[in-house]
């Protein structure tokens, strides 16, 4: 082992090479008491050597501020929140063996952390157990949420013994002390803690046989607190409780991507009254995973996709190749445009371009723009499919009924060379022009009560906001009112059912929203066309569709009159199109001059009226006209 010289002693550690193949070091936690300076050795294993150790799921924190730990002898820096762990593991009197990525991996080595990174998911699952440090017990009631967690779970488990499902089970009485506002404050804090809201521990947990969370100087058994976070998310008793848990992205992180992980042994083992899944992997539902993974946190962006490489779907033939290989020495730019090609070339279809949600910010030029962007976080729902083989009621380009296949033709310019100036050549119709458009929509302002807010324009319910703004000259007849009820859901009563199917339903959800949220006008356009039909409806089932589809998006109008959603770029003068190969239609904003053809891709567009093929049949009656044109 060599060593360098460094600040705060006389020598820093430095790392020997490992050994090719599967090797990996292994931190041995040298015995100590609270207060003893935390000392370690690294060696050397082979990934299967049978090694007994503990991996560490943590959060790095601020990685620019070290403590001081002894590592083989000479200094070494680690970040407060690791250090913190090691000493909560730590043994008094025993060695303990250990995983943490910060220290077992050389973080100044490219080479290394890329080949390190394939190896992630075989770490944690060999490991014998996965400790999951959500940090130090700060507001010292750790115990209190522990134990709430504990009897809330062993309530529930007694009461479906006696009961037979948790769905005929009486609600709580609200008196009953498991219900305590201050036992959900506990709660709270602990499932606020920063490390359910970073990419690299969904794969960490995700493929452990067992895990334990430490919290402060407790521990629970990982599966109990997602044991909790599913029996609240099914129960309005516990729903009704004045206290809002932040338990969105645990529930998403368990349906949508812990679920579907196939290793052996698992704690998800250890949940009841759970249905497990079917597991039927294919290439779009690893950019399914991406795309559920894309609202986590990451240091580096390239982590939003290496990070689940060791999920199954990742993994490609008999061989199991992963569809992209780590590289900290390729620029996420590159990455992220050959990933895109790549998938590209996979499919008969270009259902992969339903990713791409831009924001001004997010069109930069560093990448083209029918390129995923997984470096930036978006809440924005694709109303699309990223599969070929699952089923949206939308058929733009009327594929179901001809049956065609669409092969990318992507152009890399021969004088350059460079992936990311690449082009995507595409058939489009040229559909309508946007003429106005709104702010970007928050799915919060669907719960505002206009009634109670004043004419304030910002207290408004979001319809009466549009109403009183984009669309304050359109005179909302029938036709209009359900062009505009469906376009803010995205003409979806759920994924896999169009309003325009159960436009009964639809209206009566719609008009009992508007009757128990909006303002006069509204409510009186909507009483007048079906004052029977709000009393069967449910105001509730139609904030659920909308607030999932608007939220993120803008509302538009265009010169035809028609009404849409479409991206947060959305701007008056875009143009929206049908492009062959694809479910739906998309927005685009010309670039150039009209003779060069050349588009950026903004996303798709909810637009009433032209989901289901309409554009595709007025071509083929000359209505309308085809036009070939690169993607830039």
């Amino acid at each position: 082992m060599a060593s360098l010289s460094g600040a705060g002693g006389s020598q820093i550690y430095r790392y020997d090479i490992l050994n090719s193949g599967k090797w990996i070091r292994l931190l041995r936690l040298l015995p100590g008491r609270d207060d003893d300076t935390l000392s370690c050795e690294l060696f050397s294993a082979d990934i299967h050597s049978n090694s007994k150790y503990s991996a560490i799921s943590y959060v790095w924190g601020d990685a620019t501020k070290k403590a001081a730990i002894i590592c083989s002898g000479h200094n070494f820096g680690i970040t407060y929140n690791l250090r913190d762990a090691l000493k909560r593991i730590r043994h008094e009197t025993a060695e303990r063996v250990v995983w943490a990525d910060a220290i077992c991996i050389d973080q100044t080595n490219n080479a290394e952390r890329a080949h390190q990174v394939t190896l992630m998911s075989e770490i944690y699952e060999q490991a014998q157990e996965v400790l999951v440090w959500l940090g130090n017990d700060d507001q010292g009631d750790a115990q209190v949420a522990v134990d709430t967690i504990l009897e809330i779970n062993q309530y529930f488990d007694n009461a479906v013994a006696q009961s037979g499902s948790q769905e005929d089970i009486p609600d709580i009485e609200e008196s009953n002390t498991l219900l305590d506002e201050s036992r959900w404050h506990a709660m709270f804090h602990l499932l606020d803690k920063q490390w359910f809201t970073r990419v690299w521990v969904i794969q960490e947990v995700g493929v452990a046989a067992s895990a334990t969370v430490l919290y402060g100087p407790t521990s629970i058994p990982f599966s109990e607190i997602i044991q909790f976070v599913l029996t609240v998310d099914r129960r309005l008793d516990l729903n009704s409780v004045p206290f809002t848990l932040p338990i969105g992205l645990i529930i998403d992180a368990f349906n949508l991507i812990w679920r579907s992980y196939d290793n052996a042994r698992s704690w998800r083992e250890e949940l009841r009254h759970i249905a497990q899944p079917g597991r039927d992997f294919s290439e779009s539902s690893f950019f399914n995973i991406l795309l559920a993974g894309s609202w986590l946190g990451a240091t580096d962006p390239r982590d939003r996709v290496y990070a689940f490489l060791g999920h199954p779907a990742a993994k490609r033939g008999r061989e199991k190749k992963t569809m992209v290989e780590p590289d900290y020495d390729v620029s996420k730019e590159e990455m992220f445009t050959k990933l895109t090609i790549d998938r590209l070339s996979q499919q008969d279809s270009l259902a992969a371009l339903s990713a791409v949600r831009h924001s001004e910010k997010t069109l930069d030029g560093s990448m083209p723009s029918w390129v995923e962007r997984w470096d930036q976080s978006s809440e924005v729902v694709i109303v699309g499919s990223l599969a070929d083989t699952v089923e949206r009621p939308f058929d733009a380009d009327l594929h179901r009924e001809t049956g065609a296949e669409y092969k990318a033709d992507v152009i890399i310019p021969g004088d350059t060379k460079k992936v990311t100036e690449a082009r995507l050549n595409v058939r489009v119709i040229l559909i309508d022009i946007v003429e106005d458009v709104s702010e970007v929509m928050d799915e919060e302002d669907l719960e505002k009560y206009t009634r109670s807010g004043g004419h304030n324009i910002d207290s408004l319910n979001l319809l009466d906001m549009l109403q009183a703004t984009i669309l304050k000259d359109t005179n909302l007849d029938t036709e209009n009112i359900d062009a505009f009820s469906q376009a803010l859901c995205a003409g979806l009563l759920d994924l896999d059912c169009a309003a325009e199917d159960d436009i009964t339903q639809h209206r009566a959800d719609f008009d009992a929203f508007v009757i128990e949220r909006c303002g006069k006008h509204l409510v009186s356009l909507c009483t007048s066309r079906s004052s029977e039909a709000s009393q069967e409806g449910v105001a509730h089932h139609y904030s659920t569709a909308a607030g999932r589809f608007c939220h993120g998006r803008k509302f538009f109008v265009t010169k035809q009159g028609r009404f849409g959603i479409g991206p947060a770029a959305l701007k008056k003068g875009h143009i929206c199109a049908t492009v062959f190969g694809a479910r739906l239609p998309f927005a685009l904003a010309r670039s150039g001059s009209p003779e060069e053809s050349t588009f950026l891709l903004l996303g798709e567009v909810y637009l009433h009226g032209m989901m289901r093929g309409e554009a595709v049949k007025m071509w083929k009656c000359r209505d309308l006209s085809t036009e070939e044109i690169s993607l830039i």
